[in-house]
């Protein structure tokens, strides 16, 4: 402040590290902070007369910018049993700082959350918590870094459950409608799962599409359907409620 005039003999040098800074007519200065690198930069005001020198110190931080990046695993893709639980991993594969933030849903707005933000980067879930068929998980990560071009960034990861796991009603999520033996020999196939205040209709195709049989169950948890099979292969099972008239699932099986 308060620059003596250059015909004074007095003198104010600005350094910024090695770098020498102009100092304007209205004793201020300037320097870009995107030219410079990450980490402390020391700027030194030297002011000189004829009694001396004394020198200021001042230690600029220059933070990086980041670019959060988040990667996202499953051990388990292809789901073909109801016994394996499926965990589900988010990685912090870059920009995500020291202690990043984690949400899990089934949908790209995050709307349908499974997890709900927290630092955990692990979730697991059960196998009938997945429909028959293709899912998608969406991770976000959102980074602790205090300087970042965005601060959150998005992956997702696609998982199938086979038809051989059973079926999930979406009205009952707790129970999975199953059948066995799978793959079945000569004998009883035995529908499992069922809810006793519905009624179902079964209906058992070949892999054509051809309707071989079918049969009307209510009032019961378990079914026993006696059944000949003209020729090895894979069938299907359709399980339909019978008072909505909708599809709940179809369950492929094989005769072996």
């Amino acid at each position: 402040m308060n620059l003596p005039l250059a015909s004074s003999g007095i003198t104010a040098q600005v350094k910024l590290d090695a770098t020498v800074l102009v100092v304007g007519a209205d004793s201020s200065f300037q320097f870009t902070t995107g030219s410079l690198t990450a980490g402390n930069h020391l700027l030194t005001v030297t002011y000189t007369n004829t009694a001396g020198s004394k020198v200021l110190t001042y230690t600029v931080a220059i933070v990086a910018t980041v670019t959060p990046d988040v990667n996202v695993t499953t051990d388990i893709s292809y789901i073909d049993n109801l016994r394996d639980p499926v965990t589900i991993s988010a990685i912090n594969a870059a920009g995500g700082g020291s202690t990043p933030l984690y949400t899990f849903a089934r949908d790209r707005n995050f709307s349908n959350v499974i997890q709900a933000e927290s630092t955990s980067k692990d979730l697991t879930l059960a196998p009938s918590f997945f429909s028959i068929g293709e899912s998608l998980i969406y991770v976000k990560m959102k980074t602790s870094a205090p300087c970042f071009t965005v601060q959150i960034a998005t992956d997702s990861i696609r998982l199938f459950r086979d038809e051989a796991t059973g079926i999930t009603a979406p009205d009952n999520p707790g129970k999975v409608i199953n059948v066995y033996p799978n793959p079945v020999g000569n004998g009883s196939l035995y529908i499992t799962g069922l809810d006793a205040l519905k009624s179902y209709e079964l209906q058992l195709s070949d892999m054509k599409g051809r309707l071989l049989a079918k049969r009307q169950v209510k009032g019961t948890v378990q079914v026993e359907w006696p059944y000949t099979f003209s020729s090895s292969g894979v069938y299907l099972i359709s399980v339909i409620d019978a008072r909505k008239k909708t599809l709940l699932g179809t369950i492929k099986i094989i005769k072996k």
